[in-house]
């Protein structure tokens, strides 16, 4: 004799496709990682210049790295390159960082924004005569970090909640 669960769905049907899922679940043995979303690459004058945050939608009051990132544009590392940068929001400036020596072409930055909304960082690369500049849009967000974590936490707890409401809604076999 079958058993059923709710409307004349067999339960056999319903262990199936849990194994099946839960085998899918263990195959998956490669995550790729996506760009990340707030990053900017610009070329000029012989430089490759990129910024990129940590968070990559950086929220308001929380500590932001900003990352840069300064090669050739063949993407061979460069040294002892000297940049500047300065993070303005409309006209106020909200930070400023050398003209300082960058040993290996790489430097992060700690920063805290205190409003949402849109910043403009400017690089400076000081090359003998010549200021090479590029520019940066950087986007904080007051609602998507709350909404992030939210998401995360509910996609980690759905499958649990599923299987345990799973296991005490399947009738036991006497």
């Amino acid at each position: 004799m079958q058993k059923y669960l709710f409307n004349n769905i067999n339960i056999s049907y319903v262990n199936s496709i849990l194994i099946i899922i839960i085998l899918l679940l263990i195959c998956i043995t490669q995550v790729n990682a996506h760009p990340l979303y707030n990053s900017q690459t610009f070329k000029t004058g012989g430089y490759k210049i990129q910024i990129a945050t940590d968070p990559e939608i950086p929220g308001e009051g929380d500590k932001t790295i900003i990352m840069l990132a300064v090669t050739s544009t063949n993407d061979n590392d460069l040294k002892d390159i000297i940049l500047s940068l300065k993070i303005t929001q409309g006209q106020e400036e909200v930070l400023t960082f050398g003209p300082q020596l960058i040993k290996d072409g790489h430097v992060n930055i700690e920063h805290v924004f205190k409003r949402s909304g849109h910043y403009i960082a400017e690089v400076n690369i000081y090359e003998n005569d010549k200021i090479i500049d590029a520019r940066f849009n950087i986007a904080v967000t007051k609602v998507f970090s709350s909404i992030f974590t939210s998401l995360i936490i509910v996609s980690v707890f759905s499958p649990i909640v599923l299987l345990v409401a799973l296991k005490y809604l399947i009738p036991k076999k006497r």
